[in-house]
């Protein structure tokens, strides 16, 4: 990544060795397709670099400040290292700006397609920014780009040993990998389908998802599962955002959707509203819909971390700059300069720049 004189909220991507004809076509495509609702939400392609025969070398996209990687927040731990106001509250509320960025790539036409942890940037104010756009499975009228690469521990049951390359996704595959990723957030850290086995031979993670061994589901001893010790259950997030979970893991069936990306957002918008404070631990918070919850027993999380994880600063209990974060990021501007060392000079709006030919490939 290189920085854009004159324009903190952008940064330029120079290629070490120049894409090919059908990744420079595509990249094309984003180029010309970006709007200020993808800039927002996505570290999408603005503008194309060029050199000096026209073949695509990188290009120009929004600058995630102060970001860290999604899966800082899983663990208490880390948690309060990388956000040491972060409460269960913050991680709710991110979860929904997640759902909402895809919600965004898919009203568009497009797929995330390589879900995975590193994908996922998050602000100190919940703002989200998915990031190696130029992965993603493009469409384009009839023109469609695919996805060539993935991560198995997000991959839909129904893909799994079938080769990444010249796969076409649809919506409903990037549904699981969101589902897999909100998952990781709401439960500290935890694979869905990493339980418990009480059947025979060698079984791995891949496996468990290829075989829908969903590890906390209502019917998970049926298929020899459990889930592991000292886990939360799946009914802690209350009934209707569990329900949202089993319909996501649930064996596919002809004609059946997973929960839509914007549906995952208004759940997990309603969860943040619902929530009510530990009575134990002021930090940790529980659904207002659990029953078996009363204001005189501790939340979830208790059972599992007890009250020593605590954010380094505790946030404040009127106030939460966060909260009112939806999605708000850089926009681009309409008017671009490279740095000089790339030997471009002011960008118009739609413009491409144009690389010099540089020694080490460029």
């Amino acid at each position: 990544m290189r920085a854009i004189l004159g324009h903190s909220d952008q940064v330029a991507k120079v290629y070490a060795r120049a894409p090919d004809a059908k990744q420079g076509q595509k990249l094309r495509t984003m180029a010309d397709s970006t709007d200020p609702g993808l800039l927002k939400i996505a570290a999408w392609p603005s503008d194309l670099l060029l050199g000096r025969q026209g073949l695509v070398q990188g290009f120009v996209m929004p600058r995630a400040k102060s970001a860290e990687n999604v899966h800082e927040l899983y663990s208490p731990k880390s948690r309060a290292d990388a956000f040491p106001t972060a409460d269960f509250r913050f991680l709710v509320h991110v979860g929904a700006n997640i759902a909402r960025a895809f919600a965004t790539v898919h009203e568009r036409g497009h797929i995330v397609g390589d879900v995975n942890h590193g994908n996922v940037l998050v602000g100190s104010d919940g703002t989200v920014m998915l990031i190696d756009c130029d992965s993603f499975q493009v469409r384009n009228g009839s023109n469609l780009f695919t996805c060539d690469v993935g991560s198995p521990l997000f991959t839909a049951p129904e893909l799994h040993g079938r080769p990444f390359r010249g796969l076409v996704r649809t919506v409903n595959h990037d549904r699981f990998g969101l589902a897999v990723l909100l998952f990781y957030l709401l439960y500290m850290g935890r694979h869905p389908y990493a339980g418990r086995y009480s059947g025979s031979g060698e079984m791995s993670p891949e496996r468990f998802i290829a075989e829908n061994l969903f590890a906390y589901g209502a019917n998970r001893r049926m298929f020899g599962m459990e889930r592991p010790p000292g886990t939360i259950s799946l009914e802690a997030m209350g009934p209707a955002i569990a329900a949202q979970f089993e319909l996501a893991f649930a064996p596919p069936a002809n004609g059946r959707h997973r929960p839509h990306a914007i549906s995952w957002a208004n759940g997990l918008t309603a969860l943040e509203a619902s929530l009510r404070v530990c009575p134990a631990a002021s930090w940790h918070h529980y659904p207002a819909a659990l029953s078996s919850w009363s204001s005189l027993r501790p939340a979830p999380a208790c059972s599992v971390t007890g009250s020593r994880w605590e954010p380094r600063r505790r946030p404040s209990t009127s106030k939460h700059s966060w909260r009112r974060s939806r999605l708000f990021l850089h926009p681009a501007q309409t008017k671009r300069c490279l740095p000089k060392d790339l030997g471009v000079h002011h960008l118009e709006p739609n413009s491409r720049a144009h690389l010099p030919k540089m020694p080490g490939g460029l």
